[in-house]
């Protein structure tokens, strides 16, 4: 289990979630959590099996991505990863973007954590 987050490190704090920047220690959790069919039903992630290595490129390359901005959701209390967030596809000009919201940790389903993201 993940310790808690050290209040300073974390970018937006609500009643339940806490963002951070994506680390490193992240990834085995965001690898389980797009190979879980559940989770990933109604997305474009889950159509195939990442590998760990995979998984790692592509989250790199979000986060390296001028168009993009990446946020580890936590939980407050616990500082546990339970998800993804952030704005992809970000048009400056036609002044658009995604908001997509992947809450992993399926223990954290149905307790208001997608909607506080």
């Amino acid at each position: 289990m993940a310790a808690k987050q050290k209040e300073s490190s974390l970018f937006l704090r609500g009643n339940l979630v806490a963002l951070r920047a994506v680390e490193e220690s992240d990834m085995p959790a965001i690898a389980r959590w797009l190979n879980d069919p559940a989770v990933t039903y109604y997305l474009f992630y889950g159509q195939l099996p990442m590998g760990s290595e995979a998984v790692r490129e592509m989250i790199r390359a979000q986060i390296a991505s001028r168009m993009n901005v990446v946020f580890t959701a936590c939980d407050r209390k616990t500082g546990i990863p339970i998800g993804l967030c952030g704005l992809y596809d970000i048009h400056l000009t036609a002044r658009k973007a995604e908001f997509r919201i992947l809450v992993g940790e399926r223990r954290f389903w149905g307790k208001g954590y997608g909607t506080e993201i």
